[in-house]
């Protein structure tokens, strides 16, 4: 891929992981809800009828937008141990959130795509 082809490919995933990154933020009510404070309740409205973790997607998306668009192998690295270190994270969460809100969680797992997807009906 050109230097031109590259920099427009990676621009265009970076400015869709911010994006996604804020759409998943919107959806929850405050900060405490969203850092995890908070406990309130779930949220599958927006970005999350389609992610479980859109705000994880849009970092990633974001890490490897940018390291297209400077073309460098160690922000691939980096986005690359990102998403190793969230796979590991996710389990506990996902066990966190299992037993914050039981079936109802369980039902949203099995119809959303961890990542990004259309949802299970």
């Amino acid at each position: 891929m050109s230097r031109a082809g590259s920099a427009a490919f990676g621009s265009a995933l970076l400015f869709s992981g911010v994006g996604l990154y804020r759409a998943g933020m919107r959806e929850f009510r405050s900060f405490e809800q969203a850092s995890g404070m908070e406990t309130g309740s779930m949220v599958t409205s927006g970005p999350y009828r389609y992610s479980r973790n859109p705000q994880i997607v849009g970092w990633l998306l974001g890490l490897l937008g940018v390291a297209l668009t400077y073309r460098s192998s160690q922000g691939l690295l980096l986005a690359a141990a990102f998403l190793v270190l969230h796979r590991l994270y996710f389990e506990i969460e996902e066990q966190h959130l299992e037993r914050t809100f039981g079936e109802e969680y369980r039902r949203y797992k099995s119809r959303t795509p961890r990542y990004l997807g259309m949802p299970n009906r």
